[in-house]
């Protein structure tokens, strides 16, 4: 059973990773703002096929930047989030 949660669990990140990825530089996770504004990282996409695993490098990248570096991702990912709410409103 617990396998099938994971399973699931995994499923919908990858969707909603590649989602986001679309959405480039207007996407509301945090690590893909790091990604697209990163040339290293943003090549990734030709590099490596699967957004699972591009993520998971993407997310260890991420994880080594300083608390106040990953707060302007953080920053970013909120005002892409209210941009979202807003257009939903209008």
């Amino acid at each position: 059973m617990m396998n099938k949660q994971r399973a699931g669990k995994h499923a919908a990140n990858k969707t909603t990773w590649e989602e986001e990825e679309k959405k480039g530089k207007f996407g509301t996770i945090p690590q893909l703002l790091f990604a697209c504004s990163n040339p290293e990282m943003n090549m990734l996409k030709i590099h490596v096929k699967d957004s699972l695993e591009r993520f998971k490098i993407i997310s260890k990248a991420y994880q080594k930047l300083s608390k106040e570096d990953r707060k302007i991702y953080m920053a970013n990912s909120k005002k892409n989030k209210l941009r979202k709410t807003v257009k939903i409103c209008k």
